[in-house]
C-alpha cells in the first residue's frame, strides 16, 4: 500500500531540511578548519617565527605584491568580460569589475577558491534568470580555460628549467603538467568541431548522475565559441598573464620577508600551480591552510632544507594574508559604489535573443544570425 501523497512530501521536506542544516554546519566550520590547519603548521615553524620577526620588512615589496594581486583580478576580470561580450550581449567593463570583485570576496566565503563563480552566476541571472545558459556557459569555461592555463604554466617551467627534473618528488607532477598541457590542447581542438559535441560519447557522459550537468554546461560554452575560436585562444593567453602575475605578486611577498632560502622565480612556476591547484579543490575558504601546506611541502622539496620549509610557509601565509586584504578592500569599493548612487547588484544585460533563448548545442547560431537577433531584440 502506497503512503499518503501528505507523508511522501513531509518525508521530502524533511530531506531537504536536513541536507540545508548541514550545509550550513559545514559552512560555519570553513574557517576553523581553517584556522586549525594554520595553527598547526605555525605550531610547526614557531623557530622560523622568531627567524621572520627580527628580520627587517620590505614594507615596498608588500606595496609590489598588492599591486600585482590587484592586477590579477583585473586582468581574470576582462578575461570573463571578453568571453561575455563575444556573445553580443550588452555587458560594460564596470560591472564585470563589480561580480568580479564579489567573486573574489565570495572566494573566502563559500568552499575552495570558486566560491567566487558561484557568486558571479548568481548575481548575474538574480535579475535575469532567463539568461542562465548563456551565463554559467561562459562562468565554466572560463574556470576551464584558467585551469589550463595553469597546467600551461606548469609545462612550461618544466621545459624552461632542465634542473627541476633532479627532483624525483616533482618529476611526476612535472609528467602530469606536459600531459595535461597536450591533452588540454588535443580535447580544445576536438570540441571545437561541431560533430564532437553532437557524438554518442559526449550523449552519455552529459547524462551520468554527478558530472552530466558540468558536462552540458561545458558543451554549451564551448559551442558558443565555436565560430570565434580566437576568443578562446586570446582567453587562454589572458589565463597565462593571470598565473604569470599571481606567482610574481607571490615571489614578491618572499622578498618582503627577505626569504633567502626561497627558489628562484622560475621554479615559482612550477610549485606555485600545484598549491593553486590544492587550494582550488579543497573545501576551505579561498584555499587557506591548503596553500600554506603545500608551499611548505614544495619548498622543502626542493631546497631539501627545514628553514626553506619555513620560508614556504610564512610566504604563503602572507600571501593570503595580502590576498584576503585586496578581497575586502575590492568588496568595499563595490558597496561604497551602491552607496553613492551606482547600479544595483543586477545583470547589465538587456533582452536579446542569445540571452534569453536557451542554448542547443546540436546548432550553435552562426555570428550573422546572433548579430541579426541583437539588433532586431
Amino acid at each position: 500500500m502506497s503512503e499518503p501523497s501528505e507523508m511522501q512530501e513531509d518525508r521530502a521536506t524533511d530531506s531537504v531540511s536536513r541536507g540545508s542544516l548541514t550545509g550550513k554546519i559545514f559552512s560555519w566550520l570553513r574557517w576553523p578548519l581553517a584556522v586549525s590547519i594554520l595553527a598547526f603548521l605555525l605550531a610547526q615553524n614557531r623557530e622560523g617565527l622568531e627567524q621572520v620577526a627580527s628580520r627587517q620588512i620590505v614594507w615596498s615589496w608588500f606595496v609590489v605584491a598588492a599591486a600585482l594581486r590587484l592586477v590579477t583580478i583585473l586582468i581574470g576580470t576582462v578575461r570573463w568580460w571578453m568571453l561575455v561580450r563575444a556573445q553580443d550581449i550588452p555587458f560594460s567593463f564596470r560591472d564585470a569589475m563589480r561580480f568580479g570583485f564579489l567573486g573574489n570576496l565570495f572566494n573566502y566565503v563559500l568552499p575552495g577558491s570558486v566560491g567566487g563563480d558561484v557568486t558571479k552566476v548568481v548575481l548575474a541571472v538574480r535579475e535575469k534568470p532567463e539568461a542562465r545558459a548563456v551565463v554559467a556557459a561562459t562562468v565554466v569555461l572560463d574556470r576551464l580555460l584558467g585551469l589550463y592555463s595553469l597546467v600551461l604554466v606548469g609545462a612550461l617551467a618544466s621545459l624552461l628549467h632542465p634542473s627541476l627534473w633532479s627532483h624525483p618528488e616533482l618529476g611526476v607532477v612535472m609528467l602530469i603538467f606536459l600531459g595535461g598541457s597536450v591533452t588540454g590542447l588535443v580535447g580544445i581542438l576536438i570540441a571545437l568541431h561541431p560533430a564532437a559535441l553532437n557524438s554518442r560519447v559526449m550523449k552519455k557522459l552529459q547524462a551520468l548522475p554527478k558530472v552530466g550537468s558540468l558536462v552540458t554546461e561545458l558543451c554549451r560554452g564551448v559551442a558558443l565559441y565555436q565560430s570565434r575560436r580566437r576568443v578562446l585562444a586570446a582567453a587562454v593567453g589572458l589565463g597565462l598573464a593571470v598565473h604569470v602575475t599571481n606567482i610574481s605578486a607571490l615571489v614578491s611577498c618572499t622578498a618582503a620577508l627577505g626569504m633567502v632560502e626561497a627558489p628562484s622565480w622560475l621554479a615559482h612556476l612550477l610549485i606555485v600551480p600545484v598549491a593553486e591547484i590544492a587550494a582550488a579543490f579543497l573545501p576551505l575558504p579561498g584555499g587557506i591552510g591548503a596553500r600554506e601546506g603545500a608551499l611548505q611541502v614544495l619548498y622543502g622539496f626542493l631546497m631539501g632544507s627545514e628553514s626553506a620549509m619555513q620560508a614556504g610557509f610564512f610566504t604563503g601565509l602572507s600571501f593570503s594574508l595580502l590576498s584576503v586584504a585586496i578581497a575586502l578592500a575590492g568588496g568595499a569599493w563595490v558597496f561604497l559604489q551602491r552607496d553613492r548612487g551606482g547600479q544595483p547588484d543586477e545583470l547589465p544585460i538587456e533582452k536579446a535573443s542569445d540571452a534569453t533563448n536557451p542554448v542547443s548545442t546540436d546548432n550553435p547560431p552562426s555570428e550573422p544570425a546572433r548579430r541579426s537577433r541583437t539588433a532586431t531584440s
